[in-house]
Parts: C-alpha cells; structure tokens; sequence
C-alpha cells in the first residue's frame, strides 16, 4: 500500500431530457440552446442528452415518464402535467410578479409539490 492518499472524484452527471414540442418549433429551439449552454460550461460536472420531443414520449406522457424516473428532465409548460400536478397552473392566474412569488415562499412551496408529486 502507498503512502499517497487517493483522490475522490466526482463523475459527471447526465440527464436526460425530452421537450414537449418538435424540434424545429420555437420552444424547443429555445430549450435546446439552453441545453447547449449547459452542457459547454458544465463539461466533467453536468450534460444534458436530450433524447427527443414528442416522437419519443408523447407530451401527454412526458410527465409521468419523469415522475417515474425514465427522464429527468423535461422542456414543458406546467399545463402538461395536470393530471400528476395540478397545483402547477397556480402561477397563471398569480397577480404576483416572479421576484414576489421567490421572496414570498411561493415558487419553494410549488416546487415542493412538484418533487412530491411528480419527482421533479
């Protein structure tokens, strides 16, 4: 056994996601430069593998494919997750701003919902 001590290191995480609209729509565009961002500056922490839009899992299902931990990550409006969260639409009829709804405990509170109830 040597006397030099061994080194833990951290494997990079990859997520896989999916987004609700085809590839070449505007939404999903958007996601996918994200992604692209993400996965330049995260290189050996953090990638994103996108798998695909609706020709993988149909919208209507994607939530319950990250609920159930096929995907973890999805690029979708919080309308398709109705049936798993309902709670999620709060924030469309919210009179308060985004910065309002941090600083009040809101979005904490949701986003608790949505762990317990669609692991997300």
């Amino acid at each position: 056994m040597s006397g030099a001590a061994s080194i833990a290191t951290a494997e990079e995480v990859v997520l896989n996601a999916v987004h609700f609209t085809p590839t070449q729509n505007g939404y999903a565009q958007s996601f996918l430069k994200f992604v692209q961002k993400v996965n330049e500056k995260g290189k050996g922490v953090v990638q994103i593998n996108v798998r695909g839009g609706p020709e993988v899992i149909p919208p209507i299902q994607q939530g319950a494919a990250l609920r159930n931990g096929l995907i973890d990550v999805i690029d979708t409006p919080a309308g398709q997750f109705l049936e798993l969260v309902p709670e999620g639409e709060v924030f469309s009829a919210s009179t308060k701003t985004p910065w309002e709804v941090r600083e009040n405990g809101g979005w904490d509170f949701i986003s608790g919902i949505f762990e317990k109830k669609a692991n997300a």
